[in-house]
């Protein structure tokens, strides 16, 4: 049976809520966004289109629109057929779109963490359709957006896409090897996305700060297995050495008190409360403008996950 969630609890959810967003799947509409991302793309009309097996949809705005495309019953799908499946799944994300403009991507996995006879498990069969469709569509020197990829339990292979006026600048992180120079012990081919990036938005009062799915790692290593606080304390200064590198290599200064919206992905619903309520303390910011869903991560032990985005600005003071 589908449980229907009130969005509006998604922010501070109760119990009952959290066990019903143990189900949690991507559907392909805006609604999968966290909260500050749906407030970039406008109120425009969502248009369907399905092409070859592939559902698409598209909100197009005046600076950032919003693309969606789903390949159903990717979960049951052999491994060969899911890496075909998904390079074109981002070959029709990307239709039409230049490289420039990519702002951010999500991609929600079913199975994400099930193995495959060969070793690999689901993500880095994933991860493998992702890169051959970018060094097919952007070339060998692409520079990748920011992403998110982590798991869901619906049975469709969901992407999502925000592009647009835009000018893109990428920010690392030095604690962490670039995701697409990962060893092969995570796959034959890498994941394929960058850690932040400041993004000039046209007609936005300021820039943008994105940042991709950060957790407990440190160089290409999961750290602290097992113990969700010391997770949490590497994820918030993996977050805060984005932020250090931002102010240091661009014209911005900004700390984590401002209106910023988090989410946070964790692995099990037993860790949310002190997940969240941890996290707001790290960052100083109040614990309602922490999202929250429960949803299995790239890696196995990884306990949680947090993304960002805010708007900057250069006047704002302070480090945090």
């Amino acid at each position: 049976m589908t449980v229907k969630i009130d969005l509006r609890e998604l922010r501070n959810p109760d119990q009952a809520t959290m066990r019903s967003l143990d189900d949690w799947a991507g559907r392909g509409v805006l609604a999968d966004l966290p909260f500050w991302a749906r407030g970039l793309v406008s109120d425009s009309t969502e248009q369907e289109l399905r092409v070859d097996g592939l559902v698409q949809r598209d909100v197009v705005g005046p600076s950032l629109s919003w693309r969606s495309v789903v390949v159903p019953g990717a979960r049951d799908m052999p491994a060969a057929e899911l890496t075909s499946e998904t390079a074109r799944a981002y070959r029709r994300l990307l239709a039409d779109v230049t490289p420039a403009s990519i702002a951010r991507l999500w991609n929600f996995i079913p199975g994400i963490n099930e193995s495959e006879s060969d070793g690999r498990d689901r993500y880095m069969v994933f991860n493998a359709g992702r890169f051959e469709a970018y060094q097919s569509l952007l070339g060998e020197d692409a520079e990748y957006p920011v992403a998110s990829g982590v798991g869901h339990t619906g049975d469709g292979l969901v992407l999502h896409l925000l592009h647009g006026s835009i000018v893109r600048k990428t920010v690392g992180n030095p604690r962490q090897i670039p995701p697409e120079r990962y060893s092969p012990a995570f796959g034959p081919l890498p994941p394929a996305f960058c850690r932040a990036a400041i993004v000039d938005i046209q007609n936005a009062s300021s820039p943008w700060f994105f940042m991709s799915g950060t957790a407990s790692v440190r160089g290409e290593a999961s750290f602290h297995l097992e113990d969700v606080d010391s997770q949490l304390h590497e994820t918030v200064v993996n977050l805060q050495a984005l932020r250090d590198v931002a102010i240091a290599e661009h014209d911005v200064r900004f700390d984590f008190h401002s209106d910023v919206e988090w989410l946070v992905y964790v692995a099990d619903r037993a860790w949310v409360g002190k997940v969240r309520s941890g996290l707001a303390s790290a960052l100083g910011v109040p614990e309602e403008r922490i999202q929250s869903r429960v949803q299995k991560l790239c890696r196995p032990e990884l306990m949680l996950e947090v993304e960002g985005g805010f708007p900057l600005s250069n006047d704002q003071g302070g480090h945090g």
